[in-house]
């Protein structure tokens, strides 16, 4: 047993360290810990208020929360897990259904596609305009994600894209629908 508590939410592991965290429903509060493969060196990184979709990438933390003044902007924030020190690399400007970090690039899954950014320099691209749903995983340069069709009477399909970093579609590897 590496961890233990209430509510406990594993978010993975890099191999040294494991990630997870601890929600407190009845306040919205998410804190963050990370601790060593056999259970010790426990660590708080953070704790927020709304803090949804975090992801790890060598030593920093990275998560969306909703704008204050409106739920359906999530801006994604960056956490150095050294020094605490944390701040907005995305301000959103509509809706964000995920994002992925992976080598300093942000991928971002929005209304108008899948979005690219590079956290070095800032450079943002469009990658590909049909994934809008979601990001489920990147795996060396390929990415999965999601684009949808949506029917208000009968409900919405769903497509499991496979596409190139660069946005060029692979194939489709699956679909669901929703009622």
């Amino acid at each position: 047993k590496l961890v233990s508590g209430k509510n406990i939410v594993f978010y993975g592991t890099d191999g040294k360290l494991l990630y997870y965290g601890n929600r407190n429903w009845n306040t919205g509060n998410t804190a963050v810990y990370t601790c060593n493969m056999k259970g010790n060196s426990k660590k708080k990184i953070k704790t927020v208020n709304g803090m949804e979709g975090i992801y790890f990438d060598q030593t920093t933390m990275y998560y969306q929360k909703a704008d204050s003044e409106d739920y359906f902007k999530q801006d994604i924030y960056q956490v150095n897990m050294t020094t605490g020190k944390e701040k907005v690399i995305y301000k959103a400007s509509g809706w964000v259904s995920s994002f992925y970090v992976k080598n300093h690039i942000l991928y971002i899954s929005t209304d108008n596609g899948l979005q690219k950014i590079n956290l070095n320099t800032g450079k943002k691209e469009s990658v590909n305009k049909q994934v809008k749903n979601g990001i489920r995983g990147i795996h060396g340069s390929v990415i999965v994600g999601e684009r949808f069709r949506m029917d208000m009477k009968a409900g919405t399909d769903y497509d499991v894209l496979m596409i190139t970093s660069s946005g060029k579609m692979i194939k489709k590897i699956g679909a669901y629908f929703v009622s």
